[in-house]
């Protein structure tokens, strides 16, 4: 019994651990379907929703790149919070940016209008402390597991996919 209880404990301190990794509710959705965690992917009408924030470019060019690393977690709180709360899933920050993406794995008919809400929950909740852009497209992609043997997301891919984030950089041009 103690050895079974210790492996319990294992698991469960496991498990919170990689819940930071990987939200618990795609897990669960993934399962729900029957995905197994391999590469492998379908092609889905989806929407991405992109969200860019200049300031925090700004922030880390030059020596203020501390003040920017002491901000972000509120920042992606907000982020992260906004979109799954929307029925999105939170894809990656990558330098000032960060992606969603909704439709997927459990089809909707308000992907769309999910990836609206999260934006306007994004603005206000971040009301004029972060400069933000936003940017959502809605198209085909492949969506599912994507990667190797030994590393694996469950992600989107394809050229409308690519669409917020240039709209994105194109919001600073024209505001």
């Amino acid at each position: 019994i103690g050895v079974l209880r210790n492996s319990l404990l294992q698991l469960k301190n496991t498990i919170i651990r990689y819940k930071k990794y990987v939200p618990v509710e795609l897990v669960k959705t993934l399962m729900k379907f029957g995905i197994k965690p391999e590469p492998g992917a379908g092609c889905a009408v989806l929407t991405v929703l992109c969200v860019k924030s200049p300031g925090f470019s700004i922030l880390t060019a030059g020596k203020e790149y501390f003040r920017a690393v002491q901000k972000l977690p509120d920042w992606f709180e907000i982020l992260v919070s906004s979109a799954a709360e929307c029925g999105g899933i939170p894809d990656c920050f990558r330098a000032d940016m960060f992606t969603a993406f909704f439709g997927v794995p459990e089809a909707s008919d308000t992907h769309a209008a999910n990836a609206c809400r999260a934006a306007l929950r994004i603005k206000e909740r971040s009301g004029n402390n972060i400069p933000a852009h936003a940017a959502i497209h809605t198209g085909e992609a492949a969506a599912g597991i994507i990667g190797t043997s030994k590393r694996v997301c469950y992600t989107v891919l394809g050229k409308n996919t690519a669409y917020p984030e240039k709209i994105c950089i194109l919001n600073e041009v024209y505001k």
